[in-house]
Parts: C-alpha cells; structure tokens; sequence
C-alpha cells in the first residue's frame, strides 16, 4: 500500500477517516470535500492528520495508558510520547484508552506521483474516478499516489512504495518497513 489513511475534522466537528484515493479536492481556504466519496462532507484542511496502519491511532491522539497520558506523533514512524519524553512504539502498546483525537492540522502532506512531488493543493478535481492534478496534463488513477514516509536516506526523500535496499517501502505497525519475501524490516533501527 503506498498510502495510509488520514482524517479530518468536518465543519460539523466530527472526525472523519478517509485516504487520498477518495480524491481530496479544496474548496476554499480551509475546506475541501472528497470527490469519490458520495455525499461527502465538508471537512476542515486545516486538522488533517495521518494515521497508522494499526491501532486507529492518529497524529495528535491522547491516549492514556494506566495513569500516564501519551500524544501521539509521526516522526520517521508512529509512536506514543508521554509528558515526561517516555517513547513506547505503536507495536508495543498495550491496553490504552483515547483521551482526545488529534486536531492540528498538517497542511503540508506530500506525495509522489510520477516521480513528481504534489501536495493536495495540486488536485483541483476528479473525473470518472480519476484525479485531476494541475501538474499533469492526464487524468491520473488515485492508485499512483505515494504518501511521503517522512524520512530521507542516503540522500534521499522516501515515499511508501518506492523500492530501497532491495525491498518495498511500507507502513508495518506504525514503522517504514522495507518488505522483502514476506519479512519486513524497521528501516529506522540500527543493526
């Protein structure tokens, strides 16, 4: 899978889960609306954030695990972080209850497609399940979208579906994980 799922507030403040393939598409400053998805609402651009694979957890999520309060937070993978820095790995969690969804938003999600780098201001539309984006003069299938992994290695930038190392790139439990013969591999742990 070369993308994974995010969500948005919508203008009727109730948090909706969708993925880039249902064609975001802005219309106006701080809103957008998506294009395959019927009777779509109306969602707020500003409180996008990304989710993991695994847990339905989100960037911005307050999780409460015993009596300690985690935030949830994507940096090269997901993890949970307590007040007091304590880091624990989507994977290793345990029992947890949601305290709060994670509404800052994260206007500046990227992705490739065709080797180009967008971001969803550049789809102005969809057509026959198709998206529209103005930096190509063809329809494009929403298949070809990579979710950037937020991270660079040997110079350079990773996206969810590129091949590094001899594998693909994939979201494995909240981590980039490089997928060879059914094994995968954190690309961000040493050794």
């Amino acid at each position: 899978m070369n993308s994974y799922n995010l969500r948005a507030m919508s203008t009727m403040n109730e948090p909706v889960i969708f993925s880039v393939t249902e064609i975001p598409v802005r219309i106006s400053d701080d809103e957008f609306i998506l294009a395959l998805r019927k009777d779509s609402p109306i969602l707020r651009l500003s409180t996008i954030v990304r989710g993991a694979d695994s847990h339905d957890l989100f960037e911005g999520d307050t999780i409460r695990i015993g009596d300690v309060c985690y935030k949830i937070s994507y940096s090269c993978g997901f993890v949970a972080i307590s007040d007091d820095k304590q880091i624990i790995q989507l994977n290793e969690l345990g029992d947890y209850t949601r305290e709060s969804y994670g509404i800052y938003g994260n206007r500046s999600l990227a992705y490739k497609v065709r080797e180009e780098l967008i971001c969803l201001s550049n789809i102005i539309g969809a057509y026959d399940g198709f998206a529209i984006i103005n930096k190509f003069k063809d329809k494009t299938d929403p298949s070809e979208f990579q979710q950037d992994a937020g991270l660079t290695l040997d110079k350079k930038r990773l996206f969810f579906g590129d091949i590094y190392k001899g594998g693909l790139l994939v979201m494995k439990n909240g981590r980039p994980c490089i997928e060879v013969d059914g094994e995968f591999v954190d690309i961000t742990r040493k050794g």
